[in-house]
């Protein structure tokens, strides 16, 4: 009877350590790859966010100089403002002077605002609605009415309170027969209130003034009518 062989099969064993050098091998190619693809990626996410953050600080620094420009913008019309003399300077400057608070408040804002404050101005107490086309403007002294001319021979009448039109005052008969015998043109000049505001005069440019009721439209006189109308009327 023939014993078992108890050495090892030598044949077996290098098939057996060659396969576990070559599952070595391709464990660590495999392990390799990956670590090259995490340092890519890792190296373009750091390329990434550091352009995001380049941008972001070119779009901060790019903020802060529109914002600092603004703001000196405003304290520059906030002066200009304070050194104007036209109607309204006052809240002007200090719309300025707040839209710059906003961003950054400092002393020459501060100083602005009171220069703002204690500078006169003209605030308008009423404002009208007048129709396109209109040509001059008198009130009276009262404040009750005003005059406009709208047409080149009419003179309207309008109420200031609610600025409704009371009465036109037109051109009268005998200026209109003026102008048909003598063939000139006549057309209102110049309109105003008498001091009581009892009468409105309206001077033509003819030389002509016509003399009106104010509360009752009615026409009182005419002055500086020409001769030969004179023989006609």
């Amino acid at each position: 009877m023939i014993e078992n062989d108890p050495r090892p099969d030598l044949g077996s064993l290098a098939e057996r350590r060659e396969f576990v050098r070559r599952s070595v091998l391709r464990a660590n190619r495999t392990i390799g790859a990956i670590l090259a693809m995490v340092v890519l990626t890792g190296a373009v996410l750091v390329f990434f966010i550091t352009k995001a953050r380049q941008s972001q600080a070119r779009a901060e620094q790019a903020e802060a100089e529109n914002t600092e420009r603004l703001w000196k913008a405003s304290l520059a019309q906030a002066r200009a403002e304070n050194l104007s003399t036209k109607m309204g300077h006052r809240d002007a400057a200090l719309e300025a002077v707040r839209t710059a608070a906003l961003i950054r408040p400092s002393l020459e804002l501060r100083n602005e605002a009171l220069a703002a404050l204690i500078r006169p101005d003209l605030v308008p107490d009423r404002s009208w609605d007048l129709q396109r086309g209109s040509f001059g403007f008198n009130f009276d002294p009262d404040l009750r009415y005003y005059l406009v001319r709208y047409t080149e021979t009419d003179v309207s009448l309008y109420r200031m309170d609610d600025n409704s039109h009371v009465r036109d005052f037109p051109l009268p008969a005998s200026l209109a027969l003026q102008r048909k015998l003598l063939g000139t043109p006549i057309s209102v000049g110049d309109f105003t209130f008498s001091a009581s505001g009892k009468y409105t005069a309206i001077r033509y440019n003819g030389g002509a003034v016509a003399l009106y009721e104010t509360e009752s439209g009615q026409l009182a006189r005419v002055i500086g009518l020409d001769p030969i109308t004179r023989q006609h009327s």
